[in-house]
């Protein structure tokens, strides 16, 4: 087998691994940006104003800063 035939088929698998890694980063992120969001909008389709014990939130960066210091951070994962 000649080197140029080698360094071909190399290629695709390097490009698979590059794909895969692109792919599981963008999961990962998608992920800890949209999951904190998640949480926060459940908690305002929950809270309807009749229960007072519950924190009400003024919009969403509120109630992100909010839960995170009542509950602590990881509350929002």
């Amino acid at each position: 087998m000649s080197q140029s035939q080698s360094k071909s088929k190399s290629k695709p698998e390097r490009w698979q691994w590059e794909n895969a890694t692109a792919g599981a980063v963008a999961g990962f992120a998608t992920v800890a940006v949209m999951h904190p969001l998640d949480v926060v909008r459940t908690r305002f389709q929950v809270n309807d104003g009749r229960i007072s014990n519950l924190p009400s939130y003024k919009n969403t960066a509120h109630a992100i800063f909010t839960i995170a210091r009542l509950e602590a951070l990881h509350s929002l994962k």
